[in-house]
């Protein structure tokens, strides 16, 4: 198991499915956009890698996994730091974990978005605007997208957002999050108060077709017990859904 120089990440681009859950997160950082950290059996001709992407630790292995790869690897990535793998058990059969998670969270990905024909038109009063630095500075996600990019300067440019506004309130934040294999991840907050006022749903399709404009897919995903976030999905056209995991896992001794 040897760490790989983030400058050649994108040896690793062969291994990966671009199919896979969470393929924007993944390919964000083996593209170069967002930061992470490779490890791999051989640093001349590696045969097998696992990545490990800054936003929350996720942890990815490649399409073609050997148990003994597994086995050796998991438990080690896990002395370091505490680590969320992104498991499809369906697309690993016969695989067996070494170690239990502490916790399981049972998500779905939306993706193959059909919208509307026309916009969602905006609420009486509301505006959109683009998130800047001064913007972001007010924004509730600003810590999430700093750490997703590496810095405030990586996210304004390689990701984008939007802040539904009426004046100078934020009624909703969504963000284009992570650019990798030709498709956006976007994800939306509203502040308590300005929920379940149909602004979440405005704003995303809004963003949504800021990036199809520009030639990428987007990707939604969520706890499959997020039932609003569910639904906004459903609203803003999503067709497929494919269930996934993510699988955490606390940093060896840390319980």
């Amino acid at each position: 198991m040897i760490e790989l120089p983030s400058r050649q990440i994108d040896r690793l681009l062969p291994f990966y499915d671009p199919g896979m859950p969470n393929r924007a997160m993944i390919y964000a950082t083996l593209e170069g956009r967002t930061p992470g950290r490779a490890w791999v059996d051989d640093l001349d001709t590696p045969s097998t890698c696992v990545v490990v992407i800054h936003f929350h630790n996720l942890t990815f292995y490649p399409r073609r996994l050997e148990q003994a790869w597994l086995d050796r690897t998991l438990p080690r990535l896990r002395e370091e730091e505490a680590l969320v793998l992104s498991w499809t058990p369906a697309q690993r059969p016969g695989l067996s974990l070494p170690l239990r998670p502490e916790e399981v969270y049972d998500r779905f990905e939306f993706s193959d978005r059909r919208p509307t024909q026309a916009p969602a038109p905006l609420p009486p009063g509301a505006a959109l605007r683009r998130i800047d630095r001064a913007l972001l500075a007010r924004c509730a996600w600003r810590e999430m997208m700093v750490r997703a990019h590496g810095s405030e300067a990586g996210f304004l440019q390689e990701g984008f957002g939007l802040c539904l506004m009426r004046e100078d309130e934020i009624l909703c934040e969504v963000y284009a999050v992570f650019l990798g294999a030709n498709c956006f991840e976007i994800g939306v907050f509203a502040p308590e108060a300005h929920r379940r006022q149909g602004y979440a749903t405005v704003a995303c399709d809004h963003l949504a077709r800021a990036c199809e404009a520009q030639g990428h897919d987007v990707h939604w995903s969520c706890e499959q017990d997020n039932l609003g976030s569910a639904a906004t999905a459903r609203k803003l056209g999503f067709r497929r859904e494919t269930a996934h995991q993510w699988l955490v896992y606390p940093r060896n001794g840390a319980c």
